[in-house]
């Protein structure tokens, strides 16, 4: 009896390990025409079935070819990697794509996705050239290849940036760029905000969490053709921030840190800060070339609660700190040789010392002065309707006009 069982039983496994392969290959379906075609011809695929919830579509046939996602897609999976040569473009507009397993857009894919709706538990990875226009992105995506988004853009699910790899917002002829990310990210590449074929705008916002920009990691704000460049997020800058067009920071509620490097060269920065207990600190280097703007902008008048603070560092440079409507808080000294700054219904708290350096003036108008202040001989300090609540040591030229006030000793 036990031999005949199994005589029964080896036939059995000899065929289930025959067939076993056969039902691993099935869940895959490969692209199978060299011309490239729409995606619901299923002479296209092989087999001769259009990829369903079950399936992993793979591109992997050599050569250069379109393929056009003509209708709504909801697979398991996607891989457009492993040809051998040429160059794979998956083209996809006003498309419902679901994917309930990992997607892999490989360094020989183009995709190019226009007003799509991306769903689903499969991550998303690109290593070659995604192209985003008016798309939201349900699902974790990480960029080692080259992103470009246009139009108004949004990434719910995680966002990684790959060493080497480029997240690139652009305003367009048609529309200004804008990719809205709803957690924090670490962005250890370029991030470029620039326009093309138009002065229009480019926007990278977070509406939680911190833009981590990693040591030699880069933001930078280029001129393109011309237009705005916003970065409303808050940021901790241990990178490089480059402001070659006039750019924006604008998040209520924020904290925002500098410990890297910001280059005000070819366009001013405005920061502006707003809603509860924000902040904008630096230790790190700050650069404005001459002719140039940083300003350090809140929206109370007189700028009680809205604190920046100049921590240490380099805080300068041939162009103007301008404050507005906000305090500035130094917890280390500062002179007017590392940067012309100019105040306007402001405040400059202490507890370290405001230069006054011989060569240079600093006006300050509707404001208050409640530092220790040194004006050099040479140098000159206009008080316009503002007032002194600091001790003041004047070896140079205070004027005061307007309606002023010294409490401080003199």
């Amino acid at each position: 009896m036990s031999c005949r069982r199994l005589r029964f039983a080896t036939p059995f496994l000899l065929l289930a390990a025959i067939l076993a392969p056969s039902i691993t290959n099935a869940a895959a379906l490969r692209w199978n025409n060299p011309a490239g075609g729409n995606w619901n011809v299923p002479g296209n695929w092989l087999p001769a079935n259009l990829p369903t919830a079950t399936d992993t579509a793979v591109v992997d046939l050599p050569g250069t070819y379109t393929i056009t996602v003509n209708q709504n897609v909801s697979i398991a999976g996607l891989r457009v990697n492993g040809s051998a040569s040429g160059t794979q473009t998956l083209t996809a507009v006003s498309r419902t794509l679901t994917f309930s397993s990992p997607v892999t857009l490989g360094a020989q894919c183009v995709a190019n996705w226009t007003s799509c709706s991306v769903t689903g538990a499969g991550a998303i990875a690109n290593e070659g050239t995604f192209n985003l226009a008016s798309t939201s992105i349900a699902q974790a995506l990480s960029n080692s290849g080259t992103l470009v988004v246009t139009g108004t853009s949004t990434q719910s699910g995680a966002l990684t940036t790959v060493g080497g790899s480029m997240l690139r917002i652009s305003g367009t002829a048609a529309a200004n760029g804008q990719l809205t990310v709803a957690t924090g990210f670490t962005n250890n590449a370029t991030i470029e905000l620039t326009s093309s074929g138009a002065a229009t705008a480019a926007t990278l916002t977070l509406t939680a969490g911190t833009l981590v920009n990693a040591p030699g990691a880069q933001i930078n704000a280029l001129a393109g053709s011309g237009g705005a460049r916003n970065l409303h997020a808050q940021y901790d800058n241990q990178g490089t921030i480059n402001v070659s067009q006039a750019l924006s920071t604008n998040r209520a509620s924020t904290d925002c840190t500098n410990s890297g490097t910001i280059n005000v060269t070819g366009g001013n920065y405005t920061v502006v800060l707003s809603g509860t207990t924000p902040s904008w600190t630096t230790t790190g280097t700050i650069n404005v070339a001459a002719s140039r703007t940083l300003t350090l902008q809140g929206v109370v008048a007189g700028g009680a609660g809205m604190n920046y603070f100049y921590n240490g560092g380099t805080f300068g440079g041939a162009g103007t700190i301008a404050l507005l409507n906000s305090t500035l808080n130094l917890t280390s000294g500062i002179a007017s040789s590392m940067a012309h700054l100019d105040g306007t219904t402001s405040i400059v708290n202490g507890p370290s010392t405001l230069t006054i350096s011989g060569g240079t003036t600093v006006q300050m108008t509707s404001s208050t002065i409640n530092a220790p202040a040194v004006v050099e001989a040479g140098a000159t300090l206009q008080m316009a309707s503002s007032d002194f609540t600091g001790a003041v040591t004047n070896q140079g030229l205070v004027e005061y006009t307007g309606a002023c006030s010294q409490n401080g000793a003199f």
